[in-house]
């Protein structure tokens, strides 16, 4: 909750979601009461943007996969120069309709919301990637915050239209836009500075120890064995070694193979490799 890039994609998840929302819900008031526009003309108006910001979404989005893919952007860049276009675009889109748009000249504003919806189709591979980036073994703990920031962002818009827009008239809108365009462009601001792209320190340590922290397996197997083929030369002294290894072994009172502790002491058996060690040493003493 500390990493600086984490808070400033939950700016990022809150403001967006503001701006988003409210075109959602209000553009058709815009073009009705500032535009004066009919009911198939608000349509077209009100869709359209959306089209171009589905396009502007996919197009950009491969175009920065495969720059990433190609080592030719690093990952933090690629976030941040998204971000950019998505808040900086917007912020200049949302000047330019409060300075220059009203009922005269409805295609400037038609067209001008084209080319912002566009500018925000960057935002995927801005602040959404680097949520998914930045500690991908926390990504579920992440994106429930972040959905709740976004949630609150969705909440307060009808708070924030309702303490500006009254009667609906354009000085009204003009002083909405100028509210949006700043909110969007500090949000722009904080991403730049503290944005990231890459996997966060935080989180490479946390997999680094659960990779370290494996299960110990309460069978232990034999560590050093070592096994030569016999050869003509050594034969002798391989059965000297067998028969002074049978003749350290001894019988209890129920004439069960008895292993001394110290042939043991550097093994570590369970008790089934035990039982079937004794008896191999059994069936080689009976070939003796």
């Amino acid at each position: 909750m500390t990493s600086a890039p984490f808070w400033a994609q939950l700016l990022c998840q809150f403001t967006i979601n503001s701006i988003v929302t409210l075109f959602q819900i209000y553009l058709p008031s815009y073009f009705k009461d500032v535009l004066h526009l009919g009911v198939i003309a608000n349509g077209t108006y009100t869709s359209i943007p959306n089209v171009v910001n589905f396009a502007v979404k996919l197009v950009w989005g491969i175009s920065i996969d495969n720059l990433k893919e190609k080592n030719k952007i690093s990952p933090t860049f690629a976030v941040k120069l998204s971000q950019a276009i998505a808040n900086y675009g917007g912020t200049v889109c949302l000047i330019l309709i409060a300075l220059l748009v009203d009922c005269t000249n409805p295609t400037v504003g038609f067209a001008l919301f084209c080319f912002m919806y566009g500018c925000m189709g960057t935002f995927v591979s801005g602040f959404y990637t680097s949520l998914l980036s930045l500690a991908p073994r926390y990504t579920a703990t992440m994106s429930s915050i972040s959905v709740f920031c976004a949630m609150l962002g969705r909440l307060s818009t009808p708070a924030i239209v309702g303490l500006i827009k009254k009667e609906g008239t354009l000085p009204e809108w003009q002083t909405l836009f100028f509210v949006l365009a700043a909110a969007n462009a500090i949000c722009g601001t904080v991403f730049l500075i503290f944005g990231s792209g890459d996997l966060q320190e935080w989180g490479i340590e946390e997999e680094n120890k659960q990779s370290e922290m494996q299960p110990i397996s309460a069978k232990q197997s034999l560590v050093a064995v070592n096994i030569q083929a016999p050869s003509i030369g050594n034969i002798a002294e391989q059965q000297a070694e067998s028969v002074h290894f049978i003749n350290a072994i001894g019988e209890d009172e129920d004439n069960e193979m008895v292993v001394p502790q110290i042939l043991l002491n550097e093994i570590t058996l369970t008790t089934e490799e035990a039982e079937r060690f004794k008896r191999r040493i059994r069936e080689d003493s009976m070939c003796l």
